[in-house]
């Protein structure tokens, strides 16, 4: 059984942790929009064979934030393991945490966000135009409104 012995951080002031981690992640973001913009990784392609599947067209915004993902969890972990000298799991990511208290926030969060848009709605102060549910658009949407939100818990 090896012994698990607590590592003291590579910096020991919390706040100059945090503010090397936000100013390296700053610059990253600012480096990979900068890639993106001069080297767009999607664009207007059109299939070689027609099918039938719905295609998720991928726009500029839509490959940023699949890069700001990356850079993120990437930084957080490089942060985490060698400045803070701790697991990227002991972030809270433990997969016995999320029930029930994970779901309970799940919820709770879904419900007031919920409940501020429907009084907004209400209160004729929203309107919502053009909508489209398109399947596979809709659900990318979906899926890059999850990894924003990820992205954002892990650097905040």
């Amino acid at each position: 059984m090896a012994l698990h012995r607590k590592r003291n951080p590579l910096i020991r002031q919390g706040w100059v942790r945090a503010l090397l981690l936000f100013v390296v992640y700053v610059l990253a973001s600012v480096i990979e929009g900068i890639l993106v913009s001069v080297y767009p990784l999607a664009g207007n392609r059109t299939p070689a064979v027609e099918t039938t599947a719905p295609e998720i067209s991928l726009t500029p915004s839509m490959t940023l934030i699949a890069i700001s993902f990356i850079v993120s969890v990437v930084s957080v972990y490089v942060f985490r393991k060698f400045i803070d000298r701790r697991s990227f799991i002991s972030l809270g990511l433990h997969p016995g945490r999320f029930f029930p208290d994970g779901l309970l926030g799940f919820l709770t969060g879904l419900f007031l966000v919920s409940l501020g848009g429907l009084l907004v709605y209400f209160f004729n102060c929203l309107q919502w135009v053009d909508i489209s549910f398109d399947g596979a658009d809709f659900f990318a949407s979906i899926f890059l409104l999850v990894l924003v939100a990820v992205s954002e818990e892990l650097v905040f």
